[in-house]
Order: C-alpha cells, then sequence, then structure tokens
C-alpha cells in the first residue's frame, strides 16, 4: 500500500484496503464502474457525498502473474476504444474513475 500511496502522491490511510481477486477459467467480472453505478444510458451515478462514503477516484490493478497466448481472458475497457490487457506479472494497470 506504501508503494502505491508513493505513486499516487498520497497518504495511506487515504486508500482503500489491498483486495486480492482470482480469476479460475471462466471467471469473469462484467462491465462497471468502480466510482459509482454505471446507469443503462452510460452516465456514472455517484453516491452522496458524506463522511462516511468514501470514493474510489482512482483504480491500480497489479497483475501476479502471467496469461498464456490462448489461454483467453484480458481487463477490458469497452469505453477507451475497447482496450484490452492482457495479464502479465509485475504489470499495473492504473485509470481515473472520473
Amino acid at each position: 500500500e506504501q508503494r502505491t500511496a508513493d505513486l499516487l502522491g498520497c497518504w495511506t490511510h487515504q486508500l482503500e484496503g489491498l483486495q486480492l481477486v482470482r480469476y479460475r477459467a471462466g471467471d469473469f467480472f462484467g462491465v462497471h464502474h468502480d466510482l459509482g453505478d454505471l446507469l443503462d444510458d452510460d452516465q456514472v451515478q455517484l453516491p452522496p457525498k458524506h463522511f462516511a462514503v468514501k470514493r474510489r477516484l482512482v483504480t491500480i490493478f497489479v497483475y501476479l502473474n502471467d496469461l498464456d497466448r490462448g489461454q483467453g481472458g484480458c481487463t477490458y475497457f469497452p469505453k477507451c476504444g475497447n482496450l484490452r490487457v492482457t495479464p502479465k506479472r509485475g504489470k499495473a494497470v492504473l485509470w481515473s474513475n472520473i
């Protein structure tokens, strides 16, 4: 978490806790938005501003393993020109949610 805070220029207490996700063959996480609810018209409904509600302004993925060609699977960004990022150990993807 300290390395992420250093990268973003913030304090570790401003970050969400580290989350680990393992995808097995056939697993996926559907299209969504990390800051709020993605509506049918592609608008994002933000959570209300409140001191107890944190807003995820930035997301970073760090891949812990490689994915060989032919295995399928990627991180897909349909609203960014259909960008697809194939997992590679040590590779990181960082994006702004606003």
